[in-house]
């Protein structure tokens, strides 16, 4: 085992108290199955067990050493775990004496090459320590019966290869599902990983104090704990309302009160008493009543106006007023009430000053914690483009972009901070877009004449044709060299709209009242009738029958071939609305594939739509000009010719696998010959070519 590992060391507090220090670290392995992953999460009660695991795990790791996992390798892990904490308690940096569950799970995981959740050999382990001995439990059975605990092992290469969430407790593992649960979900689902991975997805981050989240396997940053219950939020802040009375001094907030309730009776006794025919309030609620004259009830808008007009003159005699009352107190009563009014000034002034301090850190805070949002989806990309599992890491990659347009930029600094992380994320999205730029060869090239609208390249043993709109027929030779193509036939009256490969040596185009073939440089018509209504956007050849694609029918049609022509027109397509309305180019391995003008591919087998749609391609697909794949190819080759690139896909999960572009200037249609691992582009009346890798 290489000894590449890394790790953070956190503790984390509560209200309860110091959480116990957490160590998670990863260490790459090289085995007779292939590359794969060791991985450890620990948490303990105690630093002096912490620091014991990390020497161990330092030990585990070999310093650098290579190692080879073979027969026994873990019962002499365990032994060379009882025998670090037998010394960390013979010198005093552990104390056995007392009983405490140490929970560690360790876990192999090798690659054999497919998908590391499904097809990869896991192991897993508990390891308790009562006393001074360290306890074992492998996760894992290898009984021959049915095996629960196989769901744990996918689950947990799953989050550790995907950034799922895997859910621990200081007792058991993931036991947020139960075990029952499991065991009937195993039964009855064909495929339990998504619904278990969801289930651990929906953990409430306001679980128990003692269960902890893991979310990625890039291991530079620490284990997160689960926050706080309502409960506690309630707790701390009766815990901060108690502080701040505390800080207030409940004696004197209490004088304060008195003192501004009675300098409020005092103020109310002296302001002449206005006629009312209401009896008179009590003291208590003096302070809340208008000292102003009761209006008639006649008219009680006018009688506000009369009131409010009167405001000014009977309120002008209140600071003479009170500045009488204050020379007529006693000496020791005005320096009593200037103390007061001081203090209060102070703790008014010493409020707000926190309260301004508490805005700016919660502001800070909360910038701290988008940057943290941000830094977890840039963990969770890199953790799914590990393991290819590049859905993951779009949304990830589109939850980044979110968090960023979403950061303040009122200062220089934060700015800048938005900018660097733009820069990360483009560098992220360049991983996901699969770019090529290739540098592509001239093969030949026609020279004056032009090719207005190319409908078709074709690829002949030795030459590529193009077939155009206007009736040209191009020759280009596929040796290169500085020959130009050669103009097979010019027909101003006739026109093409399809063409494809006949033999390996012939063409056959149409234009869907007439079909013809094109042997060497001669051209020769069929003896048909139309096989289509207007003009079809693409043809196609297989086993001996001609299938058209028709836009305006919604259609693809079949036609079987009869002596010199083609028999009886077939509607080939059962799907009801297929879709078919924008088709511009079909492909044949068996299956019949179809590109439309908007973007769309589609999969049709024996008549019946299939479900197959690309994954994500960026920038999107919005037009494809045709399309290209074979029965022994396991791609799909599109091309946008407004995009200036040519698109590979897996054929069977619809993955993009790569996109060639380069400086066409005028891309127009393309050819692909997957046994010499070459593409051609035609690119204006330029015949250009790349290698694939």
């Amino acid at each position: 085992m290489a000894g590449n590992y890394h790790w953070k060391i956190d503790s984390y507090t509560h209200e309860k108290g110091e959480l116990p220090k957490a160590r998670l670290f990863s260490i790459p392995v090289t085995c007779a199955d292939g590359p794969g992953r060791f991985f450890g999460f620990i948490v303990t009660k105690t630093p002096a067990t912490t620091k014991a695991l990390t020497d161990l795990a330092d030990e585990l790791a070999g310093k650098g050493e290579v190692r080879q996992p073979a027969a026994g390798w873990f019962e002499k892990l365990l032994a060379a775990a009882n025998r670090r904490f037998a010394g960390a308690v013979q010198s005093g940096e552990y104390r056995g004496d007392e009983m405490e569950e140490l929970v560690a799970l360790w876990g192999l995981q090798v690659r054999n090459g497919v998908s590391l959740a499904r097809h990869g050999a896991a192991h897993a382990f508990l390891l308790q320590l009562k006393g001074r001995r360290v306890q074992c439990t492998d996760l894992f059975t290898d009984s021959a019966a049915p095996r629960p605990h196989v769901l744990f092992g996918e689950v947990i290469s799953g989050a550790l290869g995907t950034g799922d969430k895997i859910f621990f407790t200081g007792h058991e593992l993931l036991n947020y599902l139960s075990l029952p649960h499991l065991q009937e979900v195993l039964a009855e689902e064909a495929d339990p990983l998504p619904i278990v991975g969801e289930a651990l997805a929906d953990v409430d981050e306001r679980t128990p104090i003692t269960a902890a989240l893991m979310h990625s396997v890039k291991i530079d940053r620490a284990v997160r704990v689960a926050a706080e219950s309502p409960a506690a939020s309630i707790e701390n802040l009766l815990a901060k309302t108690k502080d701040t009375e505390a800080w207030l001094s409940p004696p004197l907030l209490s004088d304060v009160k008195g003192m501004m309730k009675g300098a409020a009776e005092s103020m109310q006794k002296m302001m002449p008493k206005a006629k009312s025919t209401k009896p008179e309030s009590p003291s208590v609620g003096a302070i809340h009543e208008s000292p102003l004259p009761e209006s008639k009830p006649i008219d009680a808008g006018k009688g506000m106006i009369t009131r409010l007009s009167k405001l000014p003159s009977q309120m002008g005699g209140l600071p003479a007023r009170l500045k009488t009352s204050f020379a007529a107190m006693p000496q020791q009563s005005r320096f009593v009430l200037i103390g007061i009014g001081a203090v209060v000034v102070l703790l008014l002034a010493s409020i707000g000053w926190k309260m301004i301090a508490d805005a700016r850190e919660n502001k800070a805070a909360a910038y701290t914690a988008q940057l943290s949002d941000v830094q977890k989806q840039r963990d969770d990309i890199e953790a799914a483009l590990i393991y290819n599992d590049e859905d993951r890491a779009w949304k990830a990659l589109d939850a980044a972009r979110v968090a960023v347009a979403a950061l303040p930029r009122k200062t220089s600094a934060q700015q800048q901070t938005v900018r660097d992380l733009e820069a990360q994320l483009e560098l992220d999205a360049q991983k996901l877009r699969h770019v090529i730029r290739v540098t592509p060869e001239t093969v030949s090239a026609l020279g004056e004449v032009a090719l207005p609208s190319p409908v078709a390249l074709v690829l002949r043993e030795n030459d590529a044709v193009a077939v155009d709109k206007v009736g040209l027929i191009v020759s280009f030779p596929r040796a290169g060299g500085p020959a130009a193509g050669g103009v097979v036939s010019i027909v101003p009256d006739r026109s093409y709209s399809a063409a494809t490969a006949d033999t390996a040596s012939s063409v056959l185009l149409t234009n869907g009242t007439e079909v013809y073939t094109l042997s060497d440089a001669t051209l020769t018509r069929f003896t048909t009738t139309a096989i289509a209504d207007a003009p079809p956007t693409d043809v196609a050849l297989w086993n001996r029958r001609l299938y058209v694609a028709e836009p305006a029918k919604n259609q693809l049609f079949r036609y079987s071939r009869e002596g010199t022509g083609w028999g009886a027109k077939t509607g080939w397509v059962q799907t009801p609305n297929p879709d078919l309305g924008d088709v511009t180019a079909i492909a044949i391995d068996g299956a019949i594939w179809t590109a439309g003008s908007g973007g769309k591919v589609q999969k049709f087998e024996s008549g019946i739509r299939q479900a197959f749609a690309p994954k994500r391609v960026e920038p999107a697909i919005s037009a494809l000009t045709d399309i290209w794949t074979g029965p022994q190819s396991e791609n799909l080759y599109l091309f946008d010719a407004a995009g200036k690139r040519v698109i590979v896909l897996a054929k069977d999960t619809g993955m993009l696998r790569t996109q060639f572009t380069a400086d066409w200037k005028n891309p127009t249609q393309f050819a692909v010959d997957e046994k010499n691992k070459t593409v051609y582009v035609l690119d204006g009346t330029t015949l250009t070519k790349f290698p694939l890798p």
